[in-house]
């Protein structure tokens, strides 16, 4: 299979996830930016409403999760971009109307 298929297989998957404390997934949210596979290591840019978020590590663990399930041996990079004014925008209109605070997993 090509590495741009595997992309796009993993793309879809992690449109479904479903982010932590909104009850959207990270599709709805404008969260995936990019997902590149190269050989063995796939690439996950996460686009999120401002760098440094509490959550960070929490969703990059369920990134992770999700693509290793697909592949095992592929390892997973996950890289953050800040969302431009619309996308927060966005983000933050999704968020108050489905917030739900944290859930345990």
């Amino acid at each position: 299979m090509s590495e741009m298929a595997d992309a796009e297989k993993i793309r879809l998957e992690l449109a479904s996830i479903r982010h932590p404390e909104i009850n959207a997934s990270f599709e709805e949210l404008g969260m995936i930016a990019d997902v590149v596979v190269k050989k063995t290591t796939a690439v996950v840019t996460l686009k999120l409403p401002f760098k440094e978020v509490p959550i960070r590590d929490l969703l990059v663990r369920k990134v992770k999760e999700v693509i290793e399930k697909m592949n095992e041996n592929l390892e997973v990079m996950v890289n953050f971009e800040e969302m431009n004014e619309k996308e927060r925008k966005n983000f933050f209109g999704i968020a108050r109307e489905r917030w739900t605070g944290l859930r345990k997993e």
